[in-house]
C-alpha cells in the first residue's frame, strides 16, 4: 500500500458536486467567516450575492431605502415582470438542489406568485416590487433551513 498524504478514500461524499453536506449555525461557528457575518459555504455566498443584487444593491439617496435590479427590470412594460419571474425561480431551484422540504419550496413559490400577480398591476405592482423583496425573503428562508 503506497504511503500517500492525499488519500481521499475516506473523504465524505457529497450528494451533488456543488452541494455541501456541512450544516452550520452562524452563532456557534468559530471560523473567521462566521465572526465577520459573511457566509462561508459557497451555496450561501451565491444566495447572498443573488439576494443583494436582485433586491438590495442600490440605495435611494436621502431615504436609506434599498432596491435591486429585479424591481428595476419590472419597470420595463411587458417583459420586465416575466423576466423577474424567471430570475426569481433561482432560489426555489437552489432549495430543491439542497434537499429542502417540499413545503419550504412551496412557500417560496407562493411568495414568487404573489410578487408576480401583484406585479402585473400598473404602478401598484411596481411599488409593491420595490417594497416586497420576494427574493430576499426566499433567500432568508432557505438560509434559515440550511442552518437547522
Amino acid at each position: 500500500m503506497p504511503d500517500s498524504t492525499d488519500d481521499t478514500r475516506n473523504a465524505p461524499r457529497r450528494s451533488h458536486p456543488q452541494v455541501s453536506n456541512r450544516r452550520r449555525s452562524r452563532g456557534t461557528s468559530r471560523s473567521p467567516d462566521a465572526i465577520s457575518n459573511t457566509p462561508a459555504d459557497p451555496v450561501e455566498k451565491r444566495l447572498e450575492w443573488f439576494a443583494k443584487w436582485s433586491d438590495d444593491v442600490f440605495t435611494i439617496p436621502g431615504t436609506g431605502f434599498r432596491v435591486g435590479l429585479e424591481p428595476l427590470i419590472g419597470l420595463i412594460p411587458g417583459v420586465g415582470d416575466a423576466a423577474g419571474l424567471i430570475v426569481s425561480a433561482y432560489v426555489p431551484i437552489e432549495a430543491w438542489r439542497q434537499g429542502a422540504p417540499k413545503r419550504l419550496i412551496g412557500k417560496m413559490v407562493g411568495i414568487i406568485a404573489v410578487d408576480a400577480l401583484v406585479g402585473v398591476v400598473p404602478v401598484l405592482g411596481d411599488v409593491f416590487d420595490f417594497a416586497y423583496k420576494a427574493n430576499r425573503r426566499n433567500v432568508e428562508m432557505l438560509e434559515d433551513w440550511l442552518e437547522e
